[in-house]
């Protein structure tokens, strides 16, 4: 991702959660976070990179399927945002109720 903000100006970087079941809520609360390609996203009390980072701790980075995608202001997002939460996603943690909504502020 690097060598194409090289040749895109304004490239930055888009976390995205999962989707799994058993997926971290700190991941789901980093869903949507946009960073320049070369800053860190902060997820769960750690900066990492991008998912699976070799500098996180192994419970941030290990079996998780979180992604990094690319990410222009210009570009139509079909599902901007964090996304819904399925019935069964909040039904084994209640605390994802809560996380719907807008994402948090992003990285100018």
């Amino acid at each position: 991702m690097a060598q194409a903000a090289e040749a895109l100006p304004g490239l930055r970087k888009q976390w995205r959660r999962s989707g799994a079941l058993k997926a971290r809520v700190t991941h789901d609360l980093a869903d949507s976070q946009i960073r320049p390609v070369d800053e860190p996203f902060e997820v769960g009390g750690e900066t990492l990179t991008f998912p699976r980072g070799p500098a996180g701790s192994p419970g941030n980075t290990i079996n998780r399927g979180c992604q990094s995608l690319p990410w222009m202001e210009s570009w139509e997002v079909r599902d901007p945002g964090r996304r819904a939460f399925a019935d069964e996603e909040i039904a084994r943690d209640p605390r994802r109720a809560g996380l719907e909504g807008p994402p948090a502020p992003v990285a100018p």
